[in-house]
């Protein structure tokens, strides 16, 4: 159905448990039919607190919040998996979560200054250590950055912030910083 539609289908579950349950079994069915791509499969979670509570969701819950928007915003996903309350939640247009990733290349001259900006920007945080997805540090020539898609801190040294591979990964929007903030704009 997502291949015909060639658009992304969204799938609605009542909550986030059972989009937990339902995601590994559309991708095995993805990946035994060879329909799409599994990793095309994406969850988006529903917050796990209420607006009135103020309280602050989960880190992990905004990393994978902000990992399933970007991916849904720059076409990289055919099925959708989102609890009600999740897609009822009102969203910035496409053009604002697609502009908040930046794309290094191994061997790519990048102004460490502007980069370092760009990820306090989108909520990363500047600490002495990186430990934690959303984090990046500058030692001296080396920038480290935690992206939450990531299993560990990349990093990237300069003289002409030159990057390594393994800093050749798309750099998303912390945790920190909500994917969900919402519009100043009414529905």
């Amino acid at each position: 159905m997502a291949r015909t539609a060639r658009q992304p289908v969204i799938v609605l579950v009542a909550d986030n448990k059972s989009a937990e349950a339902l995601e590994p079994a559309l991708r095995a069915g993805c990946e035994l039919t060879g329909a799409i791509d599994p990793a095309r499969v994406v969850r988006l979670p529903a917050h796990d607190v209420l607006p009135f509570e103020n309280l602050s969701p989960h880190p992990d819950v905004q990393e994978q919040r902000a990992a399933a928007l970007f991916k849904l915003a720059t076409g990289a996903v055919s099925i959708l998996i989102a609890p009600i309350e999740a897609a009822a939640l009102r969203l910035f247009e496409r053009d604002y979560y697609a502009s908040l990733a930046v794309s290094i290349k191994r061997g790519e001259e990048i102004d460490v200054e502007v980069l370092t900006a760009h990820l306090a920007s989108v909520g990363y945080t500047h600490m002495d250590l990186v430990e934690m997805p959303g984090q990046f540090t500058r030692r001296g020539g080396i920038l480290d950055v935690y992206s939450p898609e990531s299993t560990a801190p990349s990093a990237s040294s300069s003289s002409a912030m030159k990057s390594t591979p393994s800093a050749s990964s798309i750099l998303k929007r912390s945790a920190r910083n909500p994917a969900s903030t919402r519009p100043s704009s009414s529905p």
